[in-house]
């Protein structure tokens, strides 16, 4: 039960109590004190961390007695179920798996709880990941595409005196209607005294093919 619980969630879902002690050399370092199955089961699956609960015990009789309070203590939980014989745990000493199993029949349903988390995590890792996706599609589009006035090809429609250069400038403008357009602009300089195109609707209403909005358009 240890090792299946350690290979599926990567922890100890049972705390592990340790003491600190000191070295010789006055560094401290950490003893387990209940819970050495654990580790060596997490060693033989290369997980690095594992909960554990720090307690002060000062030498080794303190660690002796509080090991003989846990037995104790399973001792009274295993005599509240009928199907444990009477004593048994004082005729035979409570093994560290022995205790993992007893704690694990209580801890079932936060177990069943964390599944459901870690289901739901990967549920919504999935939708931001696609959410994700779509931003960065959508982002490419608007960068790839003109969103303002100071992304467009500006033209002075006024000053074109060459049908040609005009289809060149103006997307979707055929040379028909460009002739049409330089006509009416050598119409208005010979004939009314210089008047000019003053709006967009005129090109519109006279070379309705040409992408005119496109465009930033000076009519000076």
């Amino acid at each position: 039960m240890i090792r299946e619980d350690l290979e599926k969630y990567q922890t100890n879902l049972i705390p592990l109590i340790i003491r600190s002690v000191t070295t010789p050399a006055r560094d401290v370092e950490y003893e387990v004190v209940f819970g050495k199955e654990v580790v060596d089961f997490a060693r033989e699956l290369g997980i690095k961390q594992l909960w554990a609960t720090r307690v002060e015990l000062a030498d080794d009789q303190e660690v002796s007695d509080f090991q003989e309070r846990i037995k104790r203590l399973m001792q009274i939980h295993a005599q509240g179920h009928p199907s444990q014989q009477e004593g048994s745990y004082l005729q035979s000493p409570l093994s560290v798996s022995g205790f993992t199993n007893i704690l694990d029949r209580h801890l079932q349903p936060l177990k069943k709880q964390i599944e459901s988390i870690h289901q739901e995590m990967a549920k919504q890792s999935q939708q931001v990941m696609h959410l994700s996706a779509q931003v960065k599609t959508l982002s490419n589009i608007l960068g790839s595409s003109p969103t303002g006035s100071q992304n467009r090809r500006t033209i002075r429609i006024n000053s074109y005196r060459d049908a040609e250069s005009l289809k060149k400038r103006v997307p979707g403008l055929t040379i028909d209607e460009a002739q049409v357009v330089i006509g009416r602009l050598e119409r208005y300089r010979k004939h009314q005294g210089g008047r000019k195109f003053c709006s967009v609707d005129e090109l519109k209403e006279i070379a309705p093919s040409g992408h005119w909005d496109s465009l930033s358009i000076c009519f000076n």
